[in-house]
């Protein structure tokens, strides 16, 4: 799914490249792929449904730069199925599980010990208790 020579991203029906242009992305998407589009001076926000990667889904959230319309990070969350996470059903105990689950995923996604840095970019996998939520951030230089 990680290409760790060029940093592309691949899932089931699309795949994210370093650079990528917003209207490059949102070519590659059915419309009714993104949940919410929010923009704010610094970054065009979007956040999709959970998208399939083999086995595995994932909720996506992707941040492109508000001035030249470039991906310059993403969000990436392995969840249990194919539905929008909830509050309704939040705990912490099970955004603990998904960091255990991000953690192990990207182990044997990459191999290495982090710190993943690589020449497009770096990964890390972090549980933000403020936000409440357990995911994957890649940022691309």
């Amino acid at each position: 799914m990680i290409n760790k020579l060029d940093g592309k991203i691949a899932f089931d029906s699309f795949s994210l490249t370093p650079n990528i242009t917003l209207q490059a992305f949102k070519s590659l998407l059915k419309s009714n792929q993104i949940v919410s589009h929010e923009e704010n001076e610094m970054a065009i926000n979007l956040y999709l449904l959970p998208q399939k990667c083999g086995d595995k889904y994932f909720s996506i959230r992707l941040y492109f730069s508000r001035k030249n319309k470039v991906l310059t990070h993403l969000l990436i969350s392995l969840q249990k199925n194919a539905s929008i996470p909830s509050w309704t059903s939040w705990s912490e105990k099970d955004q603990l599980e998904v960091k255990k689950a991000n953690d192990s995923w990207l182990s044997e996604e990459i191999g290495d010990i982090p710190p993943y840095k690589f020449s497009w970019g770096e990964i890390t996998s972090v549980y933000n208790q403020r936000e409440g939520s357990s995911y994957i951030a890649i940022k691309y230089y």
